[in-house]
């Protein structure tokens, strides 16, 4: 892969013929966390890491219950992963569940892909010391190696999208890092999303 990056890559071909078998499957379902405003609103958003996550799940934290969410003296600019205020209160695993049967506009975000790597990889990698959920951080590549750490993520990429790496067998960077259209179940469902970029 690195010598892929040190050639001059046509970007009309890319991913064309032969160079397919390099590039990812578009389209894979990987496992995708929903936040709903019901029943306040009837908006349910796919939440996809490195895209304002953050800011899209208090947005619909508050959406959910406003009174509490103020009542508790929260503000949607303060509000962080661990300790939000919606913690298992409006969370889901899957869109069934998150609407229970109910009409829902469904909407996510998506960010630049090569933005949303070099912001997580700052994210995760350099100002991160450790893997948060256990293992080697960045793979063991060191603080500020990319190309190490590239290298990994794509093996990993390449790997879920021929289906030789399971769901279950995820990792904290595949979460952060795995591509965007693998989310929120776009493989069945992109037409009926509003994505905002």
């Amino acid at each position: 892969f690195a010598s892929r990056l040190s050639t001059s890559l046509d970007p009309i071909n890319l991913c064309q013929g032969e160079d397919a078998k390099n590039c990812p499957r578009p389209l894979r379902d990987f496992p995708s966390k929903y936040r709903s405003a019901l029943p306040s609103f009837p908006i349910t958003s796919c939440v996809i890491e490195k895209s304002m996550s953050t800011f899209l799940a208090a947005i619909m934290c508050y959406l959910h219950d406003p009174k509490a969410f103020k009542a508790a003296n929260k503000s949607l600019n303060t509000e962080m992963y661990h300790g939000r205020f919606c913690e298992g209160k409006n969370e889901f695993d899957s869109f069934a569940a998150a609407t229970g049967k109910k009409t829902t506009h469904l909407m996510t975000i998506v960010r630049d892909p090569l933005e949303r790597f070099i912001s997580g990889y700052v994210d995760k990698c350099i100002k991160e010391m450790t893997n948060k959920l256990g293992g080697k951080h960045c793979y063991g590549c060191g603080r500020g190696d990319i190309m190490c750490f590239l290298n990994e993520q794509y093996k990993r990429v390449m790997l879920y999208s021929i289906g030789e790496l399971r769901a279950g067998q995820r990792n904290y960077y595949d979460t952060h890092f795995f591509p965007q259209n693998w989310y929120c179940g776009f493989s069945k469902a992109l037409s009926n999303y509003t994505i905002i970029r």
